[in-house]
């Protein structure tokens, strides 16, 4: 179970870069410099569906991950607060990237707030 778990976690930024390769060609005039990767699930999009799908999988198999972080961390003897610092990072993470399917921009719920600043900040557990 625990090898399942952390193969869903090497999977994550595949699945996150995937999603944005695919939607791409859906959005007239989509430019890496100028638009968010989350402007690939609005209205702007001729395929929304595709980056929003996928923000969603991205959350679940985030989710997925964690129990396989956290056995693989204790059992390597890793301090307690420095694994429960990588899995609360991967749940924010998780929680982050299902807001941001299921509540395309511009709704208001979309923002990541304090959950997406995990995105940024959990390399940083892991060094």
């Amino acid at each position: 179970m625990v090898s399942v778990s952390l193969r869903f976690g090497t999977c994550i930024p595949f699945i996150y870069f995937g999603i944005q390769l695919l939607a791409v060609p859906f959005y007239p005039g989509f430019n890496i410099l100028v638009n968010s990767a989350s402007d690939l699930g609005t209205a702007h999009s001729l395929k929304p569906w595709i980056f929003n799908l996928g923000a969603i999988a991205t959350g679940l198999i985030t989710f997925a991950s964690v129990y396989g972080f956290y056995q693989t961390l204790r059992s390597s003897g890793t301090n307690f607060l420095l694994t429960a610092l990588v899995c609360l990072s991967l749940m924010c993470y998780g929680t982050s990237s299902l807001a941001a399917g299921v509540f395309p921009m511009p709704h208001t719920y979309h923002g990541a707030g304090l959950r997406g600043s995990a995105l940024f900040g959990g390399p940083f557990c892991l060094s």
